[in-house]
């Protein structure tokens, strides 16, 4: 056998230590990057039902994340204001309250979350203080007319109020 092409096994297991040190150190890891969703879309906010211009009302709001990460929230009050941003972050899963006064009539109370990368849901369904819930209607023809519509739920709640 020929000298210069043999390695001796003495050298071979140092080179073999070397590569194992070299590839199991954190220089070479291999990550996997996280992807980062969204929180889901915020339930309606709850809060009282009948409203009066210059009195603080509370309402209330929830969703989760995907994720689990840690969330914040933005009322838009359906008067062109939107409250701050809540913080700190809350948990995933946990109940926010915002309050406001309104000194105009507004047209819905909604609600959108962003959890701690920045990532945002989309905005909630508006809660209409004064109208009637849609899910209370018992005729499907009229409540199927309502859906999307502030107009037509402002004008059936009249109706069904003084008739």
């Amino acid at each position: 056998m020929n000298k210069k092409n043999t390695i001796s096994i003495k050298t071979l297991v140092i080179v073999i230590i070397i590569c194992f040190i070299l590839l199991s150190s954190s220089a070479f890891a291999i990550t996997k990057e996280k992807i980062n969703h969204p929180p889901y879309i915020p339930d309606k906010p709850s809060g009282p039902n009948k409203i009066k211009l210059g009195v603080t009302y509370s309402f209330t709001a929830v969703t989760t994340d995907a994720d689990n990460d840690y969330l914040s929230y933005l009322f838009d009050w359906g008067d062109g204001t939107y409250s701050e941003w809540t913080y700190p972050f809350l948990p995933s899963g946990t109940n926010v309250s915002q309050s406001h006064k309104w000194h105009k009539s507004m047209t819905g109370i909604r609600v959108k979350a962003k959890d701690i990368h920045g990532a945002q849901s989309e905005w909630s369904e508006p809660f209409i203080p004064g109208c009637p819930d849609k899910g209370k209607i018992n005729y499907p023809f009229l409540q199927k007319l309502l859906e999307g519509s502030y107009l037509l739920n402002m004008i059936f709640y009249l109706i069904t109020k003084f008739f």
